[in-house]
């Protein structure tokens, strides 16, 4: 599977610090690596506007299509679309990402004090389910993935197809899908409380 679709999300916070480490010539050396050919970049509050190399002209000498914009309702389609996803470790976003069952790069913004974003983070890693970056990683961790994630079968065109793609990507990857839910687990204990 080829990470043809990238996907990098901030929610709603302000991490320049990742903004600032992924508008590098570095960066998209290993997109293209990834072989990523739509970038698609969610920047919400922060004051870093990329523009140094994340800008539609550099991003075209790349082969990369390249969209940046604040805020959208609803992130949901960004991330469904994505083979790849690069994530703040916020836990709304990072369980999206993973309920939908992506490849997930979860970066914690380590200038946070009490960083709860470590303990989200070390739980799924400890779990197989995302991979784990600061913002001075990201590139090398993005390097280490080209290869391996360019060493399988192509792209499905059915969702079914899909899903087993980014299931056989997250395996090649030593990754486990997370779990889908049981939506008749809550059913079933209300019926054995009360009997019915």
């Amino acid at each position: 599977m080829r990470a043809k679709r990238v996907f990098l999300t901030v929610g709603t916070t302000s991490f320049d610090s990742l903004i600032e480490a992924v508008d590098t010539e570095a960066f998209l050396e290993a997109m293209s690596a990834c072989g990523c050919q739509d970038l698609v970049l969610q920047i919400g509050r922060g004051t870093y506007l990329p523009n140094k190399y994340l800008n539609v002209e550099t991003c075209s000498q790349h082969g990369i299509s390249f969209e940046c914009f604040r805020f959208k309702p609803n992130l949901a389609d960004e991330m469904a679309t994505a083979d790849l996803i690069i994530s703040h470790c916020g836990a709304g976003s990072v369980l999206e990402a993973v309920t939908q069952r992506k490849l997930l790069l979860v970066v914690v913004n380590d200038t946070l004090q009490e960083n709860h974003q470590e303990e989200l983070a070390d739980a799924m890693v400890s779990r197989k389910h995302c991979l784990k970056a600061i913002p001075a990683d990201v590139v090398v961790i993005l390097e280490g993935l080209a290869g391996r994630l360019n060493s399988g079968s192509g792209r499905r065109k059915n969702e079914q197809g899909r899903r087993q793609d980014s299931a056989d990507a997250l395996s090649g990857l030593g990754l486990e899908p997370y779990p889908e839910a049981d939506l008749k687990a809550f059913p079933a204990v209300i019926d054995s409380l009360f009997t019915f």
